[in-house]
């Protein structure tokens, strides 16, 4: 019925697609896994830009630096720069006393390196 060079193609067909399939499916696996680790790494970013935004409201933050809360206990604490207040000359008028800009900012790995809330003023 069947010829001796003809026999076995069809397992090794099977097994081609078999592999395929494997193939395909550790792609999907591997392309959702990243997504889920590109998610936790936005909500870990949207949490601590929250904490540092709140924290630019407190009076105090000059003399207490914020303590930004991550999940699984971890504490960072942030940089303030600005606290001091500097003199502006505009129109020919001294004007002292102005507040600078307020920067908070945050080094982590958690974080993808560092973050910076707040504004500057530019030159």
């Amino acid at each position: 019925m069947y010829s001796n060079s003809q026999r076995g193609t069809s397992l090794i067909e099977a097994l081609i697609a078999m592999l395929l399939i494997a193939l395909v499916g550790s792609g999907a696996i591997h392309l959702t896994n990243r997504a889920t680790a590109s998610h936790t790494d936005q909500q870990l970013l949207t949490i601590a830009i929250t904490q540092m935004r709140s924290a630019l409201k407190t009076p105090d933050i000059c003399t207490t630096p914020p303590v930004i809360q991550l999940p699984n206990n971890v504490s960072l604490t942030a940089q303030v720069q600005g606290c001091s207040t500097t003199t502006a000359t505009i129109g020919g008028v001294a004007i002292n006393n102005i507040q600078t800009p307020l920067t908070l900012s945050v080094t982590s790995d958690l974080l993808g390196g560092q973050v910076v809330v707040g504004g500057t003023w530019r030159s």
